[in-house]
């Protein structure tokens, strides 16, 4: 349970409206009503109002809920961060495969030479395009991969 849900639970079990716990803690009703929408949250001078108008083992909960709701926080930045860096590399990977194809188009004599059974000689143009298509799948794999 969130804290927004929490709270609103222990006023309406507590039989407070929210008018009502808003004046015994001293804020306005609108800042409750924030609270347990969701839209915001009390800093830390509030919720030590919330705690000590609340009994000793409710204020624990609060306290829980909040270290989850920090790791929930955690969480998200690093799935942007995955997001964003998936798809930077892709970004990355396509100006690379351009600059690759303008790099075959205006020298087009393309050197690929067999030296034996198990051997292969690559000129640099290939070597540019393992990167670019590296580059491209590394950022599809962020980008698209299933998040815990």
């Amino acid at each position: 349970m969130k804290f927004n849900e929490k709270l609103r639970s222990m006023r309406t079990a507590e039989g407070l409206t929210e008018e009502t716990l808003a004046d015994a803690i001293g804020v306005s009703a609108e800042k409750i009503t924030g609270w347990e929408n969701g839209e915001s949250v009390p800093d830390e001078a509030e919720r030590a109002l919330i705690e000590s108008y609340f009994n000793k083992e409710n204020a624990e909960s609060f306290k829980a809920r909040e270290a989850d709701d920090k790791n929930g926080q955690k969480n998200k930045k690093t799935t942007y961060f995955t997001y964003y860096l998936g798809f930077a590399l892709c970004l990355a990977g396509f100006i690379c495969l351009i600059i690759w194809g303008i790099i075959t188009l205006t020298e087009p004599t393309y050197t690929y030479v067999y030296t034996g059974a198990a051997r292969f000689s690559f000129d640099n143009r290939v070597i540019l395009l393992i990167a670019c298509v590296d580059l491209v799948l590394t950022g599809l794999v962020l980008l698209f991969r299933k998040q815990k």
